[in-house]
């Protein structure tokens, strides 16, 4: 893909979002899917003009439209509920990790604190 045609997707993508119907984590969802659309089809047909992306997939108004109209709402439950279960996951394990490594910290001070070194003088 050339730098002109990127940066031409750059601001398609920029309408797009910001024509996409829903709340924060719905509209991510949905840009992400059609973002992947949109560069499988550039990479698939080797497309080098923008034009070429406007006549597959239409204005970003009128693809942000078609998108959100194709998407069910069973389908937006289930990848909203898979984003919100991945995020509670990470966030998790993040808090483990943090705890684990502070309390490894912590045990490490302390063997180094209640380390006493016993000398054991020989008398001549």
């Amino acid at each position: 893909m050339n730098n002109i045609l990127h940066k031409q997707l750059r601001a398609y993508y920029r309408d797009v979002k910001k024509h996409l119907p829903g709340k924060s984590a719905q509209k991510r969802i949905l840009f992400h899917s059609l973002r992947r659309d949109v560069e499988s089809y550039t990479a698939e047909y080797e497309i080098t003009d923008i034009s070429d992306v406007y006549n597959q997939f239409g204005s970003p108004v009128e693809l942000a439209e078609d998108y959100a109209e194709e998407i069910s709402a069973t389908d937006w439950k289930k990848k909203l509920f898979r984003y919100r279960l991945v995020c509670a996951l990470s966030v998790t394990v993040a808090i483990a990790l943090v705890l684990f490594i502070t309390y490894f910290i912590h045990e490490v001070r302390e063997s180094d604190a209640n380390h006493i070194e016993i000398y054991i003088q020989e008398e001549e």
